[in-house]
């Protein structure tokens, strides 16, 4: 589980009020200002956050970025004009490269310099709490924190501070960051993303936005929250600060049940890759008032995260009509060089670590494409806290339909050989009864298939979603 955290910084000189004028406003970064009014494509202002305190209905200009945080209570953001969605974007781009050598193979940076355009971290060394490193000339994300300067070993390792408890943490810790790259750094053209959450929003609506590029989590929904045609991509990686022990963590769609509602929520046709930890997930303290409900997430793609389903509830509290439905999760526990170290064994399509729940996630009509399926912690005994109806999981020979979530305790795995043979089958269908009687999932359709039939399939779902 990684705990909901937004850097105090991070809404310094934020101030949404009530809307006192009209309810259409129009933006726009590239042609706006925030003096204009707003009232109409011709006058658009420049940014959200101007526009969030003059009307309800916000419209963002399609093709344009946009480097805030945004915090959305009663309000609808919408798209307007041609081209790609406008984007919320947390990246700061180097522009004046300025690596020094800092040992062999060893790479530093003052995030704290005059160096940066795009995310404007205003000096605030929490923001500078890296989540990743994008080339964003190849469109390629990287970078694995390491808790020790020393454990700097593979291209794209970075470091920045031993301080993770927040007593220990000053305005200063993450001024630095260290990489080890056996490339000159100076020679790539790089962006790194920044410690804060993208959007956190009650009783609003986001429909055709893209949010990339923040090292926290990408959208954090409260009660009546409505996400339709969004895209998230290269979301979480910062480190924690206030824990005991070294986490780095983020998620694209975090629902945090603690101190605020989540009800009624909707998340449909969104696209959701590259996410540190989970593409989506529903996680916290859930108390008698406070119990997820009624959210339903249905028909999006969730590719290339450490996992793509998390459910992580504590306190033995239930799931009340909770539906992850006709989702596509696919090619997600394989990393491409930006999530958990690899000595971590929790990557798979589905995580669930729901305490003494018997009644948890819906799980229906979902098809799973390549990777591992289920890891989760075992409630009285065995692993049935979700609801499982009728899904698909396509994988490879060897790959595990369940383990336990801090280790390789009662891993069941698929078998590998000639799949002709009478001894595979058996072991086949073994294991697949295993799996069904540990979870309590009796409907899963389980189909080996070759790597080049998967990968086949990731590329004709990434193409069936317009990538």
């Amino acid at each position: 589980m990684k705990r909901l955290i937004i850097p105090l910084l991070c809404v310094i000189g934020i101030f949404v009020c009530q809307a006192k004028g009209p309810s259409k406003i129009y933006v726009s970064s590239t042609s706006g200002d925030d003096r204009n009014t707003g009232k109409s494509q011709e006058s658009p202002v420049r940014t959200i956050n101007c526009a969030l305190s003059k009307g309800n209905d916000i419209y963002l200009k399609c093709g344009d970025v946009f480097y805030e945080y945004i915090r959305l209570k009663g309000k609808r953001i919408f798209s307007y004009g041609q081209g790609p969605r406008p984007v919320i974007c947390g990246y700061k781009r180097i522009v004046k490269p300025k690596w020094k050598k800092a040992g062999r193979n060893l790479w530093k940076i003052r995030l704290s310099d005059n160096l940066f355009s795009g995310y404007d971290t205003k000096g605030s060394s929490l923001l500078n709490n890296i989540g990743c490193i994008h080339e964003y000339d190849k469109d390629l994300v990287h970078g694995r924190k390491v808790e020790r300067k020393n454990e700097l070993k593979e291209d794209w390792d970075m470091w920045q501070t031993h301080q993770y408890d927040s007593r220990s943490v000053t305005a200063r810790s993450f001024d630095e960051l260290i990489l080890y790259s056996k490339t000159n750094p100076n020679q790539l053209k790089l962006e790194f993303s920044v410690g804060t959450i993208g959007v956190t929003m009650s009783e609003s609506t986001l429909n055709n936005i893209e949010i990339r590029g923040f090292g926290c989590h990408g959208i954090v929904p409260q009660s009546n929250s409505t996400i339709t045609n969004c895209r998230l991509d290269a979301i979480g990686g910062m480190m924690y600060i206030g824990t005991s022990k070294y986490v780095c963590y983020g998620n694209g769609i975090e629902f945090w049940v603690d101190a605020h509602p989540v009800e009624d929520c909707l998340v449909e046709n969104c696209i959701v890759s590259r996410c540190y930890d989970a593409g989506m997930t529903i996680q916290g303290n859930a108390t008698t008032k406070l119990i997820p409900k009624n959210i339903l997430i249905q028909n999006n793609l969730i590719t290339e995260c450490c996992q793509g389903w998390e459910d992580f509830l504590n306190n033995g509290k239930q799931y009340v009509n909770c539906r992850l439905k006709n989702n596509v999760i696919a090619n997600c526990g394989n990393t491409t060089g930006f999530g958990y170290p690899s000595s971590r064994f929790v990557f798979c399509n589905v995580l669930g670590h729901n305490h003494n729940v018997r009644n948890g996630m819906i799980i229906e009509g979902n098809t799973f494409i390549g990777g591992n399926l289920y890891c989760a912690s075992p409630s009285n005994g065995d692993y049935q806290s979700n609801i499982w109806k009728d899904n698909i999981f396509y994988t490879t020979q060897g790959q595990w339909l369940l383990s336990y979530y801090t280790g390789k305790s009662d891993l069941i795995t698929l078998p590998k050989g000639n799949d002709m043979s009478k001894s595979f089958k058996s072991a086949k269908e073994t294991a697949i009864q295993r799996y069904r009687q540990k979870t309590g999932d009796k409907t899963t359709r389980i189909e080996i298939k070759s790597e080049d039939e998967i990968r086949e399939m990731v590329r004709s779902q990434l193409k069936a979603f317009g990538l």
